[in-house]
């Protein structure tokens, strides 16, 4: 395919992907579309075929931009984690911070989970790209603190980023229903703090 006049590389190209993830996020996965992400990005239609040949080319975009989102949480962690005079506080504020970002990020969640079922686990590429650096650098971090091994620690980042993935990826019905709360605000902020708590208890468990 022609390159069109108004492709200009990587800044359209993080435009368009930039357009594809607002629009997953606001009409999911289904109300994904060429023509859409064309007229929220700016460009032409053309222009948005030129980069992504197939509907699975943009979702696979999404999810590198979700990716993108977790890797600047992997140097959150790593940071308030690494200065902490406090250990169990800052993997509260890191826990926490984990929680409100993943989950604001549902859709995406979701298509990320959705594909590692199908896949049998989490893209190559992604795992060696932004989980697994991740668990190795927080291990790494919370050893020091912990007094235990670093591959310990890496089971128990993995434990807690599941459970943290699968409340997130629930609907608010279902979070009301787990934590046994009619507001869904209120049953959100329980299966936070039950994140933190398992965090907290698996670090010190021997």
């Amino acid at each position: 395919m022609a390159r069109p006049t108004d492709a200009d590389s990587a800044k359209t190209l993080e435009t368009i992907q930039g357009a594809a993830m607002d629009i997953l996020q606001t009409d999911g996965p289904e109300g994904l579309s060429f023509r859409k992400v064309a007229k929220a990005a700016g460009v032409g239609l053309g222009t948005v075929r030129y980069y992504f040949a197939t509907q699975e080319e943009l979702l696979e975009a999404c999810l590198d931009g979700f990716q993108d989102r977790l890797v600047d949480l992997e140097r959150q962690w790593v940071a308030v984690l690494a200065d902490a005079d406090d250990i169990d506080e800052a993997l509260r504020q890191a826990m926490r911070a984990t929680c409100l970002l993943v989950w604001a990020n549902q859709p995406l969640l979701r298509l990320r989970m959705m594909d590692s079922v199908q896949k049998g686990g989490l893209n190559p590429r992604r795992r060696r790209n932004q989980r697994d650096p991740f668990f190795r650098n927080v291990a790494g971090v919370l050893a020091e603190h912990a007094g235990r091994s670093a591959d310990d620690l890496r089971l128990v980042i993995d434990t807690v980023m599941r459970l943290v993935s699968w409340y997130g990826a629930i609907d608010d019905d279902e979070a009301c229903n787990v934590a046994d709360l009619a507001d869904v605000g209120a049953a959100r902020e329980r299966l936070m703090e039950h994140c933190v708590q398992t965090a907290l208890q698996l670090l010190r468990a021997r």
